[in-house]
Formats: structure tokens, C-alpha cells, sequence
């Protein structure tokens, strides 16, 4: 017998755990990726806060 058997209540499933975990991570990526842009342009810091091609 497993250490974890009989452990938790069962009132949320586990595939409902792992597909709402999943929906959080793709969420997650995708609110950084949208992100991150904006924080980077918004102090000013970033060549491509001016709308300026970087230089070398």
C-alpha cells in the first residue's frame, strides 16, 4: 500500500487539478510574453523604447 493512499478529501479530481494548472501555465507564458515588452519600454530602458532600431 502507498504512503499517499486514502490521503485527501477527493472533492477535486485530479485531471481537474492538472487541466486547470495546465490552463494557468498557458496563461501564464502567454501574459509574459504580451507583457513583457511593455514593462521593458515603459522605464525607458531598451533600445526599442524610442521606436529606434538598436545600435552597435
Amino acid at each position: 500500500m502507498s504512503a499517499f493512499a486514502g490521503s485527501g478529501s477527493g472533492a477535486v479530481p485530479v485531471t481537474s487539478m492538472i487541466r486547470s494548472g495546465a490552463t494557468f501555465d498557458i496563461a501564464g507564458a502567454i501574459s509574459i510574453i504580451a507583457l513583457l515588452p511593455l514593462m521593458v519600454a515603459a522605464p525607458g530602458v531598451g533600445c526599442m523604447s524610442r521606436r529606434q532600431p538598436c545600435r552597435d
